[in-house]
């Protein structure tokens, strides 16, 4: 299937979820550093208290991400963050359209199509790490857990992306969700 046929796909399934842009790259396009998991063991609230974060998230990502040829980076519109509680509404709308454009790939014949969100998972207002996760079918991996440098991704691919200095910073900004295809 082409790229084109893949773009649709996920533009359809995104579309309720502000979805603005599906871009197919090929998976050498993503960027890996072993630095990434030092930023998330030294420096993120989420390290240790999350399923979808390390150290529950294991390190195989450059094995994994050489066992695809393509992947989609999906951009997703995001409100105003200077309301937590509207980020975290925001945030939950991305997540579950990276799920629905992940179902959807596997439905038209992308039976490994694998997604990663933008950070850990927002399915429970607090995360039952260590215990049992409660929504297991749900949970993905942040990308960062998979030692993706999103930043650098998303510049190889041609995009932009930038620092929020603060939540008040700017009122609408990108955030950035991938999918391994095939």
């Amino acid at each position: 299937m082409d790229n084109s046929k893949i773009k649709e796909i996920c533009m359809k399934a995104g579309s309720r979820h502000k979805l603005v842009d599906a871009v197919v790259v090929p998976s050498n396009k993503i960027i890996v550093g072993n630095w990434i998991r030092l930023k998330c063991q030294y420096g993120c609230d989420s390290y240790g208290r999350s399923h979808s974060c390390p150290p529950a998230v294991k390190d195989m990502s450059k094995d994994i991400i050489k066992e695809y040829k393509k992947a989609v980076l999906l951009v997703f519109k995001t409100d105003s963050i200077s309301n937590d509680k509207k980020y975290s509404q925001s945030y939950t709308r991305i997540y579950k359209g990276m799920l629905a454009i992940e179902r959807a790939l596997f439905v038209s014949g992308f039976y490994k199509a694998f997604g990663m969100g933008p950070g850990p998972c927002p399915m429970c207002k607090e995360c039952s790490f260590p215990k049992p996760c409660k929504h297991p079918k749900l949970k993905r991996p942040a990308m960062e857990a998979f030692c993706i440098d999103v930043f650098a991704t998303v510049k190889n691919i041609g995009k932009q992306i930038k620092v929020l200095k603060d939540k008040k910073s700017q009122a609408v900004h990108n955030s950035y969700c991938l999918v391994l295809v095939e």
